[in-house]
C-alpha cells in the first residue's frame, strides 16, 4: 500500500512518464533506475523513485471497478481516454483543413481480447487506433477499436462500415466552431465508401482516396 498519499504531480508524472516510455523503451521497466551507463535514464529516475513507480501502476485506476460496463471492453480506461479527447479537441489550432483518416497499431503482446494482428504493418500486435490527424501531425481525435463498440451507432456501422463508422462520430465530437470548418478528409481505400463521400459532401467536406472495385455503385 501507499505509503504516503498520492498528490495530483505525482499522477501527471506518472503518466508522463508511461507516455515517454514509448518513445523511449527498455525491454523491462526497472532497468530506467539500472546503474549500468548504457541503460540507466537520467530522466525517468530523476523524475520519480522507482519503488513509487510501481506502486502507483500496481494500484492506479480511472474508473470505478465495481461499476463494471460489460458491453464496453475498454471501461477501465474511458475516463482517461475522454479527457486525452477532449484535450486534443481542445488544443487544435487550425492552421490547416487537410484531416487524414487512418488506423494506427499501438505495440501489445500480452492477452487482451481486444488485441489485432494485422499482417503487413510495421507493428503487427497489438491494438489498433483509429486516427485523425492534421497534415502537421497533430493528433485531432482517436478511437480504440474493439470490434462492437458501444458508442458507435449500428446505423453508422451499416451506413459506413467498421472501419469508417468512427471517424462519423469523432466529427459529431467536435464542438460547432471546429465542426463548421471546411476540412478535406484523405483516406486509404479500406475506409472509402459512396455513403461515406456523399454524407461528408452534405456537411460540407471535401474528401479524396481511391475507391475500390467492389465499392462502386453498379450500373
Amino acid at each position: 500500500m501507499f505509503s504516503e498519499k498520492i498528490t495530483k504531480e505525482e499522477i501527471k508524472c506518472f503518466i508522463g512518464l508511461m507516455i515517454y516510455s514509448g518513445y523511449a523503451p527498455v525491454p523491462l521497466m526497472h532497468l530506467y533506475w539500472d546503474f549500468k551507463q548504457d541503460l540507466h535514464n537520467d530522466l525517468v529516475s530523476n523524475a520519480m523513485r522507482r519503488n513509487r513507480m510501481y506502486t502507483i501502476k500496481n494500484y492506479i485506476h480511472f474508473a470505478d471497478i465495481g461499476e463494471l460496463e460489460p458491453h464496453d471492453k475498454i471501461w477501465k480506461l474511458r475516463p482517461l481516454m475522454d479527457k486525452m479527447k477532449e484535450r486534443c479537441i481542445a488544443n487544435f489550432v487550425a492552421t490547416t483543413e487537410l484531416l487524414n483518416y487512418d488506423d494506427s497499431m499501438v505495440n501489445f503482446f500480452g492477452r487482451r481480447n481486444i488485441k489485432q494482428f494485422i499482417p503487413g504493418k510495421p507493428i503487427r500486435f497489438g491494438y489498433k487506433m483509429c486516427c485523425l490527424n492534421s497534415s502537421e501531425g497533430y493528433l485531432l481525435n482517436f478511437n480504440l477499436y474493439q470490434g462492437v463498440d458501444p458508442r458507435i451507432p449500428d446505423q453508422f456501422n451499416q451506413l459506413f462500415g467498421k472501419c469508417a463508422a468512427p471517424l462519423v462520430v469523432m466529427q459529431n465530437e467536435f464542438p460547432h466552431s471546429i465542426q463548421t470548418l471546411p476540412f478535406d478528409f484523405f483516406f486509404d481505400n479500406q475506409f472509402i465508401g459512396t455513403n461515406l463521400f456523399t454524407y461528408l459532401k452534405f456537411r460540407g467536406y471535401s474528401a479524396t482516396g481511391t475507391f475500390r472495385e467492389n465499392r462502386l455503385p453498379k450500373t
